[in-house]
């Protein structure tokens, strides 16, 4: 009698491990992998989609400096700021203000020729898009 209550209290253990993988693999499936990433960056607080569904409202402006150089600078002046830089891509460096204010910001970066590139200061936050902004174009020597 207690080796069936065993059996049993197994058999119920493995029906659960295969509804829950069963749920995971229709989720990601159904979901599509996308979906998952992007839920997992937003869980751990690296997601840059708000940033990049804020372009649209970027401050634009186009500086004479050479993109990698430029690129550096920007970095280099975020770094010396105090903000906290939570993703970096060839075209994006994004980030929180400081480590206290986690309001997301973004610098995007496009190449316009030999010395000239292309600088978009985006954050659903216009304050903090502002700021960024007037900060990294004063740094560069570019004002706003």
């Amino acid at each position: 009698m207690k080796g069936a209550k065993v059996l049993e209290l197994k058999r119920q253990k493995l029906k659960v491990i295969l509804l829950v993988t069963v749920y995971c693999l229709l989720f990601t499936v159904l979901g599509g992998c996308t979906h998952l990433k992007e839920t997992t960056k937003s869980i751990l607080a690296i997601s840059t989609k708000d940033i990049e569904n804020a372009r649209g409202q970027a401050i634009i402006k186009i500086v004479d400096c050479d993109y990698s150089i430029c690129y550096q600078k920007v970095q280099d002046i975020l770094t010396d700021m105090g903000s906290y830089i939570y993703a970096k891509k060839p075209d994006l460096i994004a980030v929180y203000i400081s480590e206290a204010d986690t309001t997301p910001a973004g610098i995007f970066f496009k190449d316009i020729g030999q010395t000239k590139t292309q600088l978009e200061i985006a954050s659903p936050s216009t304050d903090t898009k502002e700021y960024l902004a007037t900060r990294i174009f004063e740094e560069i020597g570019e004002g706003i």
